[in-house]
């Protein structure tokens, strides 16, 4: 197997966002170290077993330099893609999908009869999260912008609400009959944020965050005790692999058992070309976005 020394990749110049992503034709291709692999046409390092170089094989990043022809994985955070699928379908199963399933099953414990509220449903960890919160017996609150409602309504939300309306909240507890969600699903970040604080049910709410598209939203210790009286759950699927690697294994069992029992099936995200990936991830920011987006090498 041949692995060319440089490779083609997206450089992210400074803090500012994606206008200042450049793609660069000289990034040199990362070496896997003991347990690592390197990912496009798989090349194993020391210490790794049960993978073949040349499987398709999709995984979840942590850390830099994913944007790019090659990138090196922790050989746990591998998973063989399902045969019939392509590779723009893939990179939800270890991303978006166990996101959204670790969101509503170990961390946020839904159960049925629950009420969860799913922010940024028609994006593509928000719409798997309407899909697996039904299957299992919850009701479903979803915001969306309006645009974007009939897309969340179809995956089987039970009520879909504007995701830019001022009283979110006070719609979440009027639908709930004044008790507030079980459940918050946060990645709206920002203003919404406080705004999921106080739809959850006072004392046994939980709001598990795993983004902030809206940006950094502060929260006192003295709002927990006093007013928003939840459990916040922080979310970040690359640390828990590595830092909780049994859970992240029992979620994707679960995970591939709903992809067999036809729960689950392979969506299709729109693509860009790497060169293109500044544009991707501006539409991205600006939640002009539907379901997933995937960057082609």
């Amino acid at each position: 197997m041949i692995i060319p020394a440089t490779m083609r990749a997206l450089q992210q110049t400074s803090l500012n966002g994606p206008q200042d992503l450049r793609l660069i034709t000289d990034a040199p291709v990362p070496v896997p170290g003991p347990g690592e692999v390197l990912i496009r046409v798989t090349a194993a390092g020391e210490a790794v077993t049960g993978l073949e170089p040349g499987a398709r094989v999709i995984g979840a990043g942590i850390g830099c330099g994913a944007f790019a022809q090659y990138t090196v994985l922790p050989a746990a955070a591998v998973v063989p893609v399902p045969a019939g699928w392509a590779e723009e379908q893939a990179p939800g199963l270890v991303v978006s999908w166990p996101t959204a399933l670790a969101a509503l099953r170990p961390l946020g414990r839904i159960a049925a009869g629950q009420t969860v509220l799913i922010h940024a449903a028609a994006g593509g960890t928000g719409q798997v999260a309407v899909k697996m919160a039904k299957h299992y017996g919850a009701t479903v609150i979803a915001t969306a912008a309006l645009g974007k409602h009939e897309t969340v309504r179809a995956l089987g939300a039970d009520d879909v609400l504007d995701s830019r309306a001022a009283d979110l909240a006070a719609e979440v507890l009027r639908l709930t009959g004044g008790t507030g969600a079980d459940l918050v699903l946060e990645s709206a970040g920002g203003a919404a944020f406080g705004a999921s604080l106080a739809a959850a049910k006072r004392v046994t709410g939980r709001v598990v965050v795993y983004g902030m598209a809206g940006g950094e939203a502060p929260v006192t210790n003295w709002e927990l005790m006093y007013k928003h009286q939840v459990h916040i759950i922080g979310l970040n699927i690359g640390v828990l692999i590595q830092a909780a690697p049994q859970i992240f294994g029992e979620v994707m069992g679960e995970l591939f058992a709903l992809i067999a029992a036809g729960v689950l099936t392979p969506g299709q995200p729109t693509g860009y070309e790497l060169a293109d990936g500044p544009k991707a991830l501006a539409e991205l920011q600006a939640r002009a976005t539907i379901g997933k987006l995937a960057l082609l090498p």
